[in-house]
């Protein structure tokens, strides 16, 4: 499933049907390690060419009519060195021969065993400030006035190219953080970061839309203070720009936000300092995912460059947010496997048939007690459910012996907290779930396993799984014992605060026991 997830990513350049792509008034193509075009956008094909000619072909050969490799080339370079490279001045031809300026980016992609499958070609045609530069230089031959002008020009263009492989390494390096990394936040974060950098605003916001709850949820933020953040967490539908936004899939951008009607907010924007908005939707294949916001401090009329530069930037949003998702997906299904996997193995044993089942049911019931937050009662109960799946490593003979077991029996029965640690390791999302379970054994006096650790060394999850455990395995039937009653469990568990188990977290369990029998 992994490997498919990867792939399902590389081809998100060939099937995406967003048009956002063909508005960056940039070429791009996808080049493999034979040199040969594997894809085009629709800015690259009115150069040179439909896809279904080009395909296939040799990049030379089609861009700069040549039989070999173009020196220095920057799409060698990112093969070989897995970077991002930026070309000088490169010369190309048209389907008509005419001939045109180009700068490139070249950017690898990367497959799942950290090689480069593909390269990411962006072209910028600079041929009308080149013809523009050429003019002016012949010009200025003619007096030492204009040569002071022309040199100020050209360092004005220089100023402006260097603005731009700025921008290019910027947008190629979130890119390949895009494509190697699922941590959606991360990719967030850095897109409000850099937003501001570019586009001359004072902040930016990134919003999730849940369609579910019909709400858009702001996930990163820059430039805002924490009392807006705070305030505007949720936004419900048909409240704000960005719900406009999410239901039209079409860019707004507003220089003045105190004149216009659409803004309902204002109050609240005049309060952070929000002048002008310029909000775009985050789409991947027609579906809306969320937007991104920037806001200036002052009144600004947005350029075409500004809203394609930043609609950029909400590519790469969409692509990590359907990400994480697919990603979700899988993890979530590896856990159902395993979780069926614990049930269906305790089911072949009548005396521990629903073990992990009500362990997770009392442990939620402390959890609830202790006000736990939400991150952590989530962690708990996927250990409460996953807590003895170790067990499935461990012989039946053993397991269920009808009597006293053996030492070297206990020393492999105390192995599987560890072992089902090992076995869960693949699902990622499950990691502050690993300490729990490894430590569910553990007590409280250091007289547990497998690391002895004492008092608040154990996590407090696996303090709250040790009683509970400890709690269902006294009172339930064993081939070799009757089961406690809940009375007699109780005594035996208040003998034990301050030995295998917290005191306060065992009082507590107590208390909700004791409740219960009334």
């Amino acid at each position: 499933m992994q490997l498919s997830h990867i792939q399902n990513r590389l081809n998100i350049f060939y099937d995406t049907d967003s048009i956002l792509w063909d508005n960056l008034n940039a070429g791009l193509c996808l080049i493999n390690k034979e040199m040969e075009i594997v894809w085009l956008n629709k800015v690259q094909e009115a150069w040179f060419g439909p896809n279904k000619d080009l395909l296939g072909k040799k990049c030379y050969m089609i861009f700069e009519k040549r039989e070999h490799v173009c020196d220095g080339c920057p799409v060698i370079k990112a093969f070989r060195d897995k970077k991002t490279h930026i070309s000088n001045l490169r010369i190309g031809f048209t389907t008509t021969g005419e001939k045109r300026y180009y700068r490139i980016a070249a950017s690898p992609i990367f497959n799942s065993r950290g090689d480069v499958e593909k390269v990411l070609e962006l072209v910028i045609d600079i041929t009308e400030k080149r013809k523009s530069e050429v003019k002016v230089r012949r010009a200025s031959a003619s007096t030492k006035k204009l040569n002071k002008v022309l040199k100020q020009i050209a360092d004005e263009r220089a100023s402006e190219l260097k603005l731009a492989d700025e921008e290019l390494r910027t947008i190629f390096e979130l890119g390949n953080r895009l494509v190697s990394s699922l941590e959606v936040n991360e990719v967030l974060q850095a897109i409000v970061n850099t937003v501001p950098k570019f586009l001359d605003v004072s902040g930016c916001l990134v919003r999730v839309f849940d369609e579910a709850k019909a709400t858009l949820i702001l996930e990163a933020a820059s430039g805002v203070s924490k009392d807006f953040i705070n305030g505007a967490r949720l936004l419900k539908m048909g409240e704000g720009i960005s719900s406009i936004v999410v239901k039209s899939g079409v860019p707004i951008a507003i220089p003045d936000v105190l004149h216009d009607s659409r803004v309902k907010y204002y109050e609240e924007c005049s309060k952070e300092g929000m002048r002008a908005l310029l909000v775009v939707p985050i789409a991947f294949k027609n579906k809306i995912l969320g937007t991104i916001t920037a806001y200036s401090r002052n009144i600004k009329y947005f350029t075409t460059s500004e809203i394609n530069l930043i609609s950029t930037f909400a590519v790469h949003a969409a692509i990590a947010l359907n990400n994480a998702t697919l990603h979700e997906k899988i993890q979530l299904n590896y856990y159902s496997t395993i979780a069926a996997l614990v049930r269906a193995v305790e089911a072949k044993d009548p005396y521990t048939s629903g073990h992990s089942e009500r362990v997770t049911t009392y442990a939620f019931k402390i959890a609830k007690e202790m006000a736990l937050d939400e991150k952590s009662v989530e962690s708990l109960m996927y250990s409460g459910k996953l807590h003895d799946i170790g067990k499935i490593a461990i012989p039946d003979f053993i397991l269920q012996k009808p009597g006293p077991l053996t030492a070297i029996e206990r020393a492999e029965v105390e192995t599987h907290p560890a072992r089902g640690v090992e076995m869960i390791f693949p699902i990622k999302f499950l990691k502050k779930c690993f300490p729990v379970i490894r430590y569910h054994h553990e007590r409280y006096d250091g007289n547990g396993y497998p690391d002895n650790l004492k008092g608040e060394e154990i996590p407090v999850l696996s303090r709250i799984l040790a009683v509970v455990d400890a709690f269902d395995a006294m009172t339930s039937k064993r081939p070799y014992r009757r089961g406690m009653t809940t009375v007699e469990a109780i005594t035996e568990i208040k003998k034990n605060l301050n030995g295998q188990f917290d005191p306060s977290i065992g009082t507590l369990f107590l208390d909700i026991l004791q409740k219960q029998q009334r």
